[in-house]
């Protein structure tokens, strides 16, 4: 469908002219997020369990998504439909914002959502939608399970990782499930690698373990 948007990102605009309905949006952002936090290939470089990838959101979004056109700013396109706002904080939590345009052509703000769970708020959107589809249709060979994979194949989950730090507050991060469970394990792996009296040891046992209880939903009961 050719449901215009624009998406901000920090202080970068991009305009994407197809799919701006928020399920759509959310697949852009579920793919921005899988180019942005990847788990490190180069086992000269294994210490390091992310790869070093430049630029921030706006580059993933990028990369993720090879149509996306960057603009001016949000008004700069008068035939949208969808505005999207992702602001940061200083400790990396993310928040994603939808405002919709009326029939009467007044934009309305949406909420300040956390990104996960936006994306997770959306995925479960769509295989409703999806599984109405089927109903509908009388694809009796399609379940609501299949309907929630179809989904989480669009739209992969997303995780919300508070990695610890020495003498600060933790750092957050975000990653698609399959990425969280590969760095997990490279930290646990950096971990096995130092003596038990080395103070690395007992960092990247709390970093894996950050990560791993968020792919189990569960809280890292390491500290640093």
């Amino acid at each position: 469908m050719s449901t215009r948007a624009t998406y901000q990102i920090g202080e970068t605009v991009f305009y994407c002219h197809w799919d701006g309905y928020p399920t759509g949006a959310a697949q852009r952002f579920a793919n921005m997020v899988a180019a942005h936090t990847v788990a490190q290939t180069e086992k000269e470089r294994s210490f390091d369990p992310c790869e070093d990838r430049r630029g921030g959101w706006p580059f993933a979004f990028i990369r993720g998504n090879l149509d996306a056109e960057p603009t001016e700013d949000h008004e700069a396109h008068g035939d949208t439909e969808f505005r999207y706002t992702l602001q940061s904080e200083a400790d990396g939590t993310v928040y994603v914002r939808t405002d919709s345009r009326g029939h009467d052509s007044r934009w309305r703000k949406g909420e300040r959502i956390d990104l996960a769970d936006w994306l997770a708020s959306m995925r479960r959107k769509l295989a409703n939608d999806l599984w109405t589809y089927y109903q509908k249709r009388g694809l009796t060979s399609e379940t609501q399970t299949s309907a929630a994979a179809h989904a989480e194949e669009a739209i992969p989950t997303v995780l919300k990782i508070a990695e610890p730090r020495e003498y600060a507050t933790p750092q957050i991060h975000y990653a698609t499930r399959a990425a969280a469970m590969n760095i997990a394990g490279l930290c646990s792996q950096a971990a096995q690698s130092f003596p038990a009296d080395n103070p690395n040891k007992k960092i990247y046992q709390a970093r894996a373990a950050a990560w791993l209880n968020a792919v189990e939903g569960r809280r890292a009961t390491v500290e640093a």
